[in-house]
């Protein structure tokens, strides 16, 4: 006795299409958000001799998106010390953009 599916071929090949459309689409939502987040921090970081916003940079890679500031104040900046208050502009971007980029990502399941 044997058994068959009928169109198993066909239900693997749309998997295997989906996956590959869900790939591109995180790797554009990676983009869009790395990007969003870069610009949106720049824009909000406190500019005194502009180096803190002179030392921005973002890399992209296919999974991975990263925005830095390379100075060695800018924790300070962003965090605040037992001196100074906080003057976050790094969370505040990160949060706005992880926000659309989980809309991003989830609108392509539905």
């Amino acid at each position: 006795m044997s058994e068959s599916i009928i169109g198993l071929a066909s239900v693997l090949g749309s998997l295997d299409a989906f996956g590959s459309m869900m790939k591109a689409r995180l790797e554009h939502a990676i983009a869009d958000a790395t990007e969003g987040t870069f610009n949106d921090a720049v824009d909000a970081v406190p500019v005194d001799t502009g180096e803190l916003k002179d030392s921005a940079s973002m890399t992209v890679a296919p999974t991975k998106g990263t925005v830095t500031f390379g100075t060695n104040h800018a924790w300070y900046i962003e965090l605040g010390t037992h001196k100074m208050s906080a003057q976050p502009y790094l969370l505040p971007a990160f949060e706005s953009n992880g926000a659309k980029f989980h809309l991003d990502v989830s609108s392509g399941l539905q």
